[in-house]
């Protein structure tokens, strides 16, 4: 599961605290496990998509903000269920998309 999440974040040049949109991921338990690396802008292939993401993004603004810089992160499900095997042999192939999302988020 993901929703779009409000960030505080420190800018390493200037030490200046601003505000930004992310990507959070979450466990089946809802603890995050991972942010996106940078920040998400709105859009859409039609005007409707455009809209249908900004509303997405507006949810956000009723949940707590999340400090980006010093964010803790839950092991990933997939994580979970890989160490806690009794078989310490077996290998657990990875879907494409738990590929990317590790790939693609911090």
């Amino acid at each position: 599961m993901w929703n779009y999440r409000i960030c505080k974040r420190t800018d390493p040049k200037t030490q200046s605290i601003y505000y930004a949109i992310h990507e959070a991921f979450y466990n089946k338990d809802g603890s995050i496990f991972a942010l996106s690396q940078d920040p998400i802008e709105p859009m859409g292939e039609t005007v409707n998509e455009l809209t249908s993401d900004l509303n997405y993004m507006m949810l956000a603004l009723s949940k707590e903000v999340l400090d980006y810089d010093n964010m803790k992160y839950a092991k990933p499900d997939w994580e979970k269920d890989y160490s806690e095997s009794n078989n310490p042999h077996r290998t657990k192939k990875k879907s494409r998309s738990e590929q990317n999302i590790k790939d693609n988020v911090r």
